[in-house]
């Protein structure tokens, strides 16, 4: 994870694609914060979570090199932007 005084950068990984791809209850358990209703942003479908899975299944060495997730961190809490 990558982290800044308001962002954080997290990796996807199986877990966190797989509870994305499961819907916005499950990835908000995984992430263990607030998805907004309007998930996922723009260019970003369920096609790219599945690439996305479907290449660290294949290759889990390269978690760390592709999506990540922003989360904001503000007065009021934390939220995936």
């Amino acid at each position: 994870m990558i982290r800044t005084q308001r962002l954080r950068l997290i990796p996807a990984s199986i877990e966190t694609l797989t509870a994305e791809l499961s819907g916005r209850e499950s990835f908000e358990c995984s992430l263990g914060i607030p998805v907004p209703e309007n998930w996922p942003p723009e260019l970003y479908d369920r096609a790219a979570t599945e690439y996305s899975y479907e290449c660290l299944k294949s290759n889990p060495e390269h978690s760390g090199w592709g999506v990540y997730y922003i989360i904001l961190d503000n007065g009021n809490g934390s939220v995936a932007v």
